[in-house]
């Protein structure tokens, strides 16, 4: 029986005149898939930017496909969610083929630690890294890939789908398998990678572990990860930069104190993230900085709190989102009992798309939260300190590129 693994294309949820500033990312859990299902047929999507009924074609004319297997994911977990409309409405298209049998996953239904990825299902060059992380590659985007040394998550953040995605608690992988991708990637002169771990550095001595296998290796590697405030210090930074950790993503979240207590991200003060991002960026490792707006106890001014830290932070890259509350999480159902106006439709989850809905806050309407992230994020890199320090880092391309990314907008009503 021929089984094809196919992922949607979800680029429609983004606004066209952005799209090309996000990454395209590697179809990992659909190699893992694969490798599942013991099959070599993949069709992804996205990077080949197939509608739906291309994708039916392909997976019917084509490859003479008997089992259709259909996983929807984004360059996040979160992506499942998103996501999901787009997959239903393939599957449906597949249902009028009567001989065929259609497998779904809206999660991932397997420990991923427990394959070995196909990497020859894909060709590197055809997938991209976000803008930002070739910042450190002369914006050379492509080819990219990416490694994991970890599922799940430690954590137990009430707003987080990580857990509902992987179907399980933190599982660490084997060295011996981590080191083998990266040998992989390597050989097919990889270098932009993107470690999927939720929480990359999570162990510090695990990671250095890591970082030294690669040091041994001699790869020149141009590395992103997550990270924590309150796990970091300048040995661990030290070591991390040499084996080519490049970018470290920090969920900042809110400028204030209180609010990031009470969301469970930590016990660190302002203080803790300021010496923290100081040190990453002494040690010659770039910042993204992950900023949130929204939360219940939100106001116009720790909203304002919170912009006025990230441009304080001077980040080399900053993320800022809407809250949003996904289904099956504590947080979602905390919304509802407080009578919250919710998406209705799996497009409005997507962040930078046109149908987005943002949440409402005990003290503000969900409009004036997205006004005020779009407004921010504008501020934040139209910044003459931000841009200063870009051009000294990175030089006039990038300027040129961050000057053309602002002027692109999202064409949507702020309501």
């Amino acid at each position: 029986m021929r089984t094809v693994v196919c992922k949607p294309n979800g680029t429609s949820q983004y606004c066209q005149d952005i799209r090309e500033y996000r990454s395209v990312e590697v179809p990992i859990w659909q190699l893992v898939l694969a490798s599942h299902y013991n099959t070599d047929l993949l069709i992804d999507g996205e990077v080949d930017n197939l509608s739906n009924s291309q994708i039916v074609d392909k997976a019917i004319n084509e490859f003479k496909a008997k089992k259709i297997i259909i996983m929807s994911s984004g360059s996040h977990p979160s992506g499942f969610i998103q996501m999901r409309g787009e997959m239903i409405k393939l599957s449906c298209m597949f249902e009028k083929y009567k001989d065929i049998e259609i497998i779904t996953h809206s999660k991932l239904p397997l420990n991923p630690c427990q394959y070995k990825v196909n990497w020859d299902l894909i060709d590197f060059n055809k997938y991209r890294a976000s803008n930002w992380h070739s910042f450190t590659n002369n914006l050379n985007a492509s080819p990219y890939g990416v490694n994991y040394s970890s599922v799940s998550c430690p954590h137990n953040c009430n707003y987080c789908v990580v857990k509902k995605f992987y179907g399980a608690k933190y599982i660490e992988r084997d060295l011996e398998d981590i080191m083998r991708d990266f040998d992989e990637l390597a050989k097919r002169n990889v270098v932009n990678i993107k470690m999927m771990d939720e929480l990359f550095v999570s162990k510090p001595e695990r990671v250095k572990k890591i970082c030294q296998s690669i040091i041994d290796k001699g790869y020149n590697f141009n590395i992103w990860a997550y990270a924590r405030i309150d796990i970091m210090n300048d040995e661990i930074l030290k070591i991390m930069r040499k084996a080519g950790i490049r970018w470290l993503a920090f969920g900042v979240e809110s400028g204030s104190d209180k609010i990031r207590k009470d969301v469970l991200k930590g016990n660190f003060t302002k203080n803790k993230i300021k010496e923290v991002i100081k040190m990453t960026k002494d040690n010659d490792i770039c910042v993204i900085g992950n900023f949130m707006f929204g939360f219940w106890e939100d106001n116009k001014d720790t909203m304002q709190e919170t912009l006025d830290l990230a441009i304080e932070l001077n980040c080399e890259y900053v993320n800022m989102y809407c809250l949003t509350a996904f289904p099956e999480t504590k947080f979602y159902d905390e919304l509802i009992a407080k009578g919250v106006s919710l998406p209705t439709s799996w497009e409005q989850y997507a962040q930078v798309s046109e149908q987005f809905k943002s949440l409402s806050t005990k003290y503000l309407k969900a409009k004036e939260v997205l006004s005020f992230r779009d407004r921010a994020f504008q501020t934040f890199f139209r910044n003459y300190k931000y841009l200063k320090m870009i051009e000294e880092k990175f030089g006039n391309k990038v300027i040129e590129h961050i000057d053309k990314m602002i002027h692109k907008r999202i064409g949507r009503l702020h309501g």
